[in-house]
């Protein structure tokens, strides 16, 4: 069964959403507006383990390098 995905959630919705396995800490940052490190904070003041920096898929660098490039530091 799947439901609809938000387009905007709250910080608190889009951990739940990470929580759930729906999305991934960029996704869910995205989706509230905020960065993956406050996303990651709000996650260590639940007493939730963060995985270490440099564990971005290959898919969320890609996105990363193209934003990069758009405005134009690469």
């Amino acid at each position: 069964m799947t439901f609809p995905f938000p387009d905007h959630a709250t910080i608190e919705e889009a951990t739940a959403l990470y929580l759930l396995n729906a999305c991934s800490v960029g996704r869910a940052a995205e989706l509230a507006g905020v960065t993956r490190w406050d996303i990651q904070e709000r996650l260590r003041e639940l007493g939730i383990p963060v995985s270490a920096a440099g564990s971005q898929s290959a898919q969320e660098m890609d996105a990363l390098a193209e934003q990069l490039d758009r405005a134009g530091f690469l």
